[in-house]
């Protein structure tokens, strides 16, 4: 997340965001260690459930740098 979005606030209401409309459950979410300072972004490790048709258009978001995909019944 870019800093200068303020990443303690912008981070809860993108989860938000993603479970209104898409039905997307975090199970945990959590900082990675404090930036630097001369860091421009701050990581945020985010476990949770979704939709199969919502990881592509997750995955397409300028906030997000992975998606891993686990699914038991495969």
């Amino acid at each position: 997340v870019p800093y200068q979005n303020r990443p303690n606030a912008f981070v809860p209401a993108f989860l938000k965001r993603l479970t209104d409309e898409g039905g997307f459950a975090a199970e945990n979410w959590f900082r990675l260690p404090q930036k630097g300072g001369d860091s421009r972004f701050s990581v945020f490790d985010v476990t949770g459930t979704m939709p199969v048709d919502m990881i592509g258009e997750l995955s397409r978001s300028p906030f997000v740098a992975s998606v891993e995909f686990n699914d038991n019944s495969l």
